[in-house]
């Protein structure tokens, strides 16, 4: 029997990198990876309603329309990352920073364009260069 990905994540240790994983379109609302790195990870259309992602690391990630409500997410760190479309409603993002990879080029950026934000807890939240921020 295939260990499912919620399962796999839970197993892995804090230090562990999870690179160049796809999760697009996979249903793991409330999911509890605990405090893990991501790092060109596609979690696009993915359904992440009431997640729990605090003091998580991303890293060029691509959650473009992914249904983040109510979830978790505080002192997480998002670099490089595009939220286009993202659906961020009531979202605790307490203390996360938000900002951009050196790359030498435009593409290292954050990208909020479209991002629903409605109700999103920004208490404590660093942003630098991201693109649709509101």
């Amino acid at each position: 029997m295939e260990t499912s990905w919620r399962d796999r994540l839970h197993g892995l240790s804090p230090t562990t990198k999870v690179e160049s994983e796809s999760f697009a379109g996979m249903s793991l609302a409330s999911l509890r990876p605990g405090n893990k790195w991501f790092d060109r990870c596609d979690f696009s259309g993915a359904d992440l309603r009431h997640a729990t992602f605090d003091q998580c690391h991303f890293r060029f990630c691509d959650f473009r329309r992914t249904d983040l409500t109510g979830s978790s997410i505080r002192a997480a760190t998002f670099a490089g990352c595009d939220f286009t479309d993202a659906n961020l409603t009531n979202c605790d993002l307490t203390g996360s920073t938000l900002t951009h990879v050196n790359t030498g080029t435009c593409s290292g950026v954050t990208i909020m364009t479209g991002a629903v934000l409605k109700g999103v807890n920004l208490n404590e939240v660093v942003a630098e260069r991201v693109v649709g921020w509101r």
